[in-house]
């Protein structure tokens, strides 16, 4: 999912991110595989990664769907950012880097 030209730091990180960002934008909760599939990360991999966020609870896994969904963390994270930012000042910043 890291971007073509997108250069990585720290893998684990970019991993990480990758994996929230696509259960936060995924219609329904995505199974391991699915999200293997998608950032084709390793399953050894992955599997710690997912344990760690959930333990953290950054994503929360769903028993009835067999699937990933946002937790409570990143749903309060969240919320405090979109409380004490100011939503406008980060649109006019992301209109600046739209061609």
């Amino acid at each position: 999912m890291n971007g073509e030209g997108t250069k990585t730091i720290v893998r684990s990180v970019a991993r990480a991110l990758d994996i929230v960002y696509f259960i936060a934008n995924a219609d329904q909760a995505p199974s391991f595989t699915a999200i293997q599939k998608e950032t084709g990360i390793p399953k050894s991999s992955l599997s710690n990664l997912l344990k760690e966020l959930v333990y953290r609870e950054y994503i929360e896994y769903d028993s009835v769907h067999k699937g990933y969904r946002a937790g409570r963390t990143l749903i309060v994270l969240s919320a405090t950012i979109i409380n004490k930012k100011d939503i406008n000042h980060l649109f006019s910043i992301q209109k600046k880097f739209t061609i």
